[in-house]
């Protein structure tokens, strides 16, 4: 990912809300007449529908442009720097390229640093697609490939990445995990869990399925001078992208939704604080006839003479006596005189 990627992430937090209030005066501007008694004003229901029109307007708008600038700011790759067709390699063409380039940009020829270092970036290019296994491993895996150095096969360069790949979704999962326990991000969590899983299984069909599977037809139409690891990179930056956008509109748009549902636990929270209230007001009724001296000193020997009585009767062997005894007293009222 490029650093004017992640700026333009950034940017999102703060730019469309300020590009809505500047473009939403500027509209009323050419819409109402200076001094119009009609222009609406903040809290009018006409005025919180344009601003979400326009705020929905300029996040799209904006969305289009991150896309566009994620495809535009992606590096040529080495089919692009060779000149040569990523579908129908032609070896040949291969072998001309690289020569004529690394004539031009060789040490010998053109002494300057840059040119070392795009000479050195031609032959490494020259390198790997002349080989068919590290070719295989460029396309998917990009220059992360060099990484392997002990990988000789297909079957080492797709085994080495299966740990990397496991580790990306399984922080990315743990995260989205964490903000739904903590409930960060509510509005379209659901979904963020699918684009998830659909993404992994996107990455993994374009890993390792053949390479004329529908998918990467799909892809190579959509983006043609793009390698399978390009292609994957370039979808995740745009799936972030979306959500990011989804995140920012839909709290504008859906608002009254969160309402309705916290009107309603507003209203139960009010009446739970009158039965509280009315719950005090009767305890307290209840006690109002003890507060002389003399009730009230009847009232402590009561519920003194009460908690003694529910202490003892805790005690099963005082139970089986009481009981014992009021067996025995009711068994002589029965009896004859």
């Amino acid at each position: 990912m490029s650093d004017n990627y992640f700026v333009s992430l950034a940017l999102w937090m703060f730019v469309p809300k300020m590009a809505a209030g500047f473009v939403q005066n500027l509209y009323y501007k050419f819409r109402y007449s200076a001094n119009s008694p009609s222009i609406p004003v903040q809290g009018q229901k006409k005025y919180i529908r344009d601003y979400k029109r326009i705020f929905s307007l300029i996040i799209l708008l904006y969305l289009l442009y991150t896309v566009v600038e994620v495809e535009r700011s992606t590096p040529y790759n080495y089919y692009q720097i060779l000149g040569v067709n990523q579908q129908s390699l032609n070896p040949r063409l291969l072998k001309s390229n690289f020569r004529r380039l690394s004539l031009q940009f060789h040490p010998d020829k053109n002494p300057t640093e840059e040119a070392h270092g795009i000479f050195i970036t031609l032959r490494q290019a020259f390198e790997t697609l002349n080989d068919p296994i590290k070719r295989y491993a460029y396309d998917r895996l990009g220059t992360s490939y060099l990484r392997c150095q002990k990988c000789l096969t297909v079957r080492d360069y797709v085994v080495g990445t299966i740990p990397s790949l496991i580790g990306t979704y399984a922080g990315t999962g743990l995260v989205l995990f964490l903000l739904n326990v903590l409930g960060q991000g509510q509005f379209g969590r659901y979904w963020r869990f699918v684009a998830w899983a659909t993404m992994g299984s996107v990455e993994l069909t374009l890993l390792f399925a053949p390479q004329n599977s529908l998918l990467h037809h799909l892809f190579s139409i959509v983006l043609p001078h793009r390698t399978v690891a390009e292609q994957i990179s370039i979808l995740h930056q745009i799936v972030v992208s979306i959500f990011i956008g989804l995140s920012q509109i839909g709290p504008v748009l859906f608002e009254e939704a969160e309402d309705d549902i916290h009107k309603p636990l507003s209203r139960l929270y009010n009446l739970n604080d009158v039965a509280a209230r009315e719950a005090n007001l009767a305890f307290r009724s209840a006690f109002e006839p003890f507060q002389d001296e003399v009730s009230n000193r009847e009232l402590r020997k009561r519920m003194g003479k009460l908690a003694i009585d529910s202490r003892l009767f805790q005690d099963p062997d005082y139970t089986k006596m009481y009981s014992s005894v009021h067996e025995r007293v009711v068994s002589k009222r029965r009896s004859p005189s």
